[in-house]
């Protein structure tokens, strides 16, 4: 069964996206210059501490997380994460308005062979998460029944996405609720580098963003559908 991924960004990246044609992971050597809306500690943490069963740093691999509707999307939505730009200036607050998600598909990624491994939890946990590479592992690997709880948000009917359980959040009873914030946070990632030939579609949240994001669209030699989506947002 083919799943979705989501790749979280800021939309006046994605001007730089499609002039190179990639995505790049930040360790790769012609990483872009892009506006970031991250925790720089993080982000460090994850470029040192954390690294893939073959030793690789997680920073060579470009990332996405499984459903739009994540707990580090929900904290750049409450105006905790600073926007900055490529020239490390920090904008302000980054807010979910500026927010598109690059959504791919496990089967065109898988027909193509690129390097990848997906995980149980966030990378970058308290607990050590589980890797693997075996995309028939897939459908077992991943808490599945805490994103299918129910499809009440985040539906993207022209792709096939059924949409994901609106609760990402952490509780200790039932059992089965304790951890799904990280679990929720599982990760795909693909080593080097990401084709924008393999994304189905951008994801925005405005009639605005979308324009900006077609106008660069039609300047590129991509047609990727931009879809305006307000239930993948908070």
């Amino acid at each position: 069964m083919t799943r979705h991924i989501f790749r979280l960004t800021y939309f006046k990246n994605i001007e730089t996206f499609l002039r190179d044609g990639l995505v790049f992971a930040k360790n790769h050597p012609s990483a872009q210059r892009c506006w970031r809306t991250s925790y720089p500690d993080i982000v460090h943490r994850r470029g040192r501490s954390f690294f893939t069963p073959d030793q690789d740093n997680i920073n060579d691999y470009v990332p996405f997380y499984f459903s739009p509707i994540t707990s580090m999307f929900y904290t750049i939505h409450k105006g905790n994460v600073d926007l900055k730009g490529p020239d490390d200036i920090c904008y302000g607050k980054a807010s979910q308005d500026g927010i598109v998600f690059l959504v791919c598909n496990t089967d065109r990624i898988a027909s193509q062979g690129l390097p990848l491994w997906f995980t149980d939890i966030a990378c970058n946990s308290a607990f050590i998460p589980n890797f693997e590479n075996d995309l028939s592992k897939l459908s077992t690997h991943v808490d599945w029944p805490l994103f299918e709880e129910s499809f009440s948000k985040a539906r993207i009917s022209e792709i096939g996405y059924r949409g994901v359980h609106w609760d990402f959040t952490s509780k200790d009873n039932p059992m089965e609720y304790r951890n799904r914030d990280k679990k929720r946070m599982a990760e795909f990632m693909i080593k080097d580098a990401l084709p924008m030939d393999l994304v189905d579609c951008i994801v925005v949240h405005n009639n605005g963003i979308k324009q900006q994001v077609e106008t660069w669209m039609q300047a590129s030699s991509f047609s990727i559908p931009v879809y305006v989506k307000s239930g993948c947002y908070f």
